[in-house]
């Protein structure tokens, strides 16, 4: 089964005109279509192609040199007989389409497959979905509108050409995910422990008795230290807004190109009004920024 899931990509590739181990694509799609090959498609007004008439049409310029193996291929095999079956996607197409490949050997553990039978049928991605999602607030539902916009960047150059698969694009989907979730955990460790460690600390500072006699200087110290501290943090914490957005458009702009609907990124509702994960952070981290100054003035007064 191995070999006939090979083979199938490989088929993939070469009908994107690519070299296949070395060997030109024709020279490929020569060996492995059977000379009794025929290729049908499901719409009415294409008659079948033999092994010539599909060779010819592949060498069409006007045939696209993108496109993509979508989810894992159903593969059989039985002796002398192999059929495999996926699913294809070509961008700018608004169907993905259906194949069947059926293969046959001389004899049963041969390596010699030859495909004899091909079916193309077209498949309708569906509908859409609705531009707005209706969650619930406090109790009450609010209707909020899905983040659809894809970044106008392709994640590759107009003339890549896919990989079977595509295996590379989901590895970089993968790595924007894992730093995607590396950023969403900093900024929720940060924003738990900068106010946990400023109010413990301007307590200690404000809260002192009239007798204690520690050395006012320290304090100020502190208070000077803890103020630029949180400033920076906040400084570090935009930067990383700014990296969580960019992973949120590139991850976005992966799963358009790999078709999704409505995936992690894209369609995920749009935040409104106050409730916003920066005007949180803003306030958090202004309100502690706040409190170190007004400690810092504090302090100041006291010399």
């Amino acid at each position: 089964m191995e070999e006939l899931r090979v083979l199938n990509e490989q088929l993939v590739a070469a009908e994107c005109r690519q070299t296949i181990d070395g060997l030109p694509w024709e020279e490929f799609l020569d060996r492995v279509l059977a000379d009794d090959f025929v290729l049908r498609r499901s719409a009415a007004d294409r008659p079948d192609e033999d092994k010539a008439t599909f060779l010819q049409n592949v060498r069409s310029e006007e045939k696209p040199l993108q496109r993509s193996l979508v989810g894992n291929a159903a593969i059989w095999e039985a002796d002398t007989v192999g059929v495999v079956t996926c699913t294809i996607r070509v961008p700018g197409r608004d169907s993905d389409f259906r194949n069947v490949r059926v293969f046959t050997r001389a004899t049963p553990g041969s390596s010699a497959w030859a495909c004899v039978y091909w079916q193309v049928t077209a498949t309708p991605r569906g509908e859409p979905p609705p531009a707005k999602v209706t969650v619930h607030l406090l109790g009450f539902p609010v209707s909020l509108t899905r983040a659809l916009k894809v970044s106008p960047d392709p994640v590759f150059p107009p003339d890549h050409i896919a990989v079977p698969g595509e295996s590379a694009l989901l590895d970089l989907y993968r790595e924007i995910c894992a730093s995607w979730r590396s950023l969403a955990d900093t900024r929720f460790k940060l924003v738990g422990l900068v106010p946990s460690v400023s109010a413990a600390l301007l307590a200690a500072l404000l809260l002192r008795r009239p007798e204690d006699t520690s050395n006012p200087v320290a304090g100020l110290i502190i208070t000077v230290l803890g103020l630029l501290v949180t400033i920076g943090v906040a400084l570090y914490d935009q930067r990383n807004s700014q990296l969580h957005d960019e992973l949120i458009s590139r991850g976005r702009r992966i799963e358009h190109e790999l078709g999704v609907r409505v995936g992690q990124f894209l369609g995920r509702p749009r935040a409104q009004g106050l409730i916003k994960h920066d005007v949180a952070l803003m306030a958090i981290y202004g309100v502690t920024i706040v409190c170190w100054a007004t400690a810092l003035i504090t302090i100041l007064l006291r010399f």
